[in-house]
């Protein structure tokens, strides 16, 4: 992380977020981003991974898994922000390329902007361009445990009053420690 004392030229530490779709991590939308995130942790030189329990990265890049999660409490987005940028900030990290199925960008990209200004630091977010290789088909899995990430239809009605609800109250629904 860029400290007030000095500028993103001055920082080159790089990182990749990546953020599961579905329950378990075995599924297909999750070795899609798990694709995403490694290809991109080369692409910077084999930069450090933030992910989630299970996702198991290629060619056995480093992964560093967020605290507190296991099978059944899983991390929410709000709670992947707030654990990877309080991470960065703490490595001297000052660019997070975020890696999550398309379907989840916006909302991963909103929450991650949120937590950069809530935690008063300077990082640049950039989206991992791989994830626009990818289907819809790729994305939801009928076998996810997570019934939202099944379809396209329930996705969307489950996210888009999320995007539509002031920060506030979207903070005090998901913004609680693992």
């Amino acid at each position: 992380i860029v400290h007030r004392d000095k500028t993103l030229q001055e920082c080159d530490m790089k990182a990749v977020v990546a953020l599961a779709f579905g329950v378990p991590a075995e599924l297909r939308s999750n070795k899609c981003v798990a694709e995403v995130a490694s290809l991109q942790s080369e692409a910077l030189g084999g930069a450090p991974i933030f992910t989630q329990l299970g996702m198991e990265m290629h060619y056995g890049l480093p992964t560093k898994p967020i605290e507190g999660e296991h099978p059944g409490h899983w991390a929410n987005t709000m709670q992947m922000a707030t654990a990877a940028v309080a991470w960065a900030k703490k490595e001297g990290i000052c660019e997070l390329w975020i890696a999550a199925a398309t379907p989840h960008l916006r909302r991963t990209l909103r929450d991650f902007q949120d937590e950069v200004r809530r935690q008063d630091v300077t990082i640049e977010l950039r989206e991992c361009p791989q994830h626009m290789e990818f289907s819809s088909a790729d994305w939801f899995c009928a076998d996810s445990e997570q019934s939202r990430t099944r379809t396209r239809l329930v996705w969307y009605a489950w996210d888009i009053p999320l995007m539509l609800m002031p920060l506030s109250l979207y903070r005090r629904l998901t913004d609680f420690p693992l």
